[in-house]
C-alpha cells in the first residue's frame, strides 16, 4: 500500500493566504460605483492604491474605454469560437501591426479578444 506524503508546499500556501484573508489583506472586496486606478474604496475607507496591474493607466483612458465600447457594439463581449475553427477578426490586424513593429522599441500588449479577460497575444512570427 502507497504511503501518501502531505503536501507541505500546498499546505503552507493555504496557511499563508488564510492568514492573510483573516488579517483583513487578502479577499477584499472594492466598494463604489467607480474605479479610477488611483484610489479605492475598501471598508468604507478611501486609500490610495499600489496594487494594480493598471500600472499606465490605460484602463482609464478615454480613448481607449470609447475603442472599447465601439468593439462591444460591433462585436460583442467576446468572440465565442475556438481559434483552432475560426480567429477573430482582430487576430489579423494585430499581427499585421506585430509584424511590422520595429523590435527594439519594445511596448506593452495585452487583451485576447475577449472584451472583459485579459490575455496573451500569440507571437506571429
Amino acid at each position: 500500500m502507497a504511503k501518501i506524503k502531505p503536501n507541505n508546499f500546498l499546505d503552507t500556501v493555504d496557511s499563508v493566504f488564510n492568514d492573510a484573508k483573516k488579517q483583513g489583506i487578502l479577499h477584499l472586496y472594492a466598494e463604489g460605483d467607480r474605479f479610477t486606478g488611483r484610489h479605492i474604496r475598501i471598508g468604507d475607507k478611501d486609500l490610495f492604491h499600489f496594487g494594480t496591474t493598471g500600472y499606465l493607466g490605460l484602463e482609464q483612458d478615454p480613448r481607449l474605454k470609447k475603442a472599447a465600447v465601439d468593439a462591444i457594439n460591433r462585436y460583442g463581449t467576446q468572440f465565442p469560437l475556438s481559434k483552432t475553427y475560426i480567429s477573430h477578426p482582430f487576430e489579423d490586424q494585430v499581427a499585421i501591426i506585430l509584424d511590422q513593429h520595429n523590435a527594439d522599441d519594445p511596448f506593452p500588449i495585452q487583451g485576447h479578444y475577449n472584451l472583459e479577460m485579459p490575455g496573451v497575444l500569440e507571437n506571429s512570427s
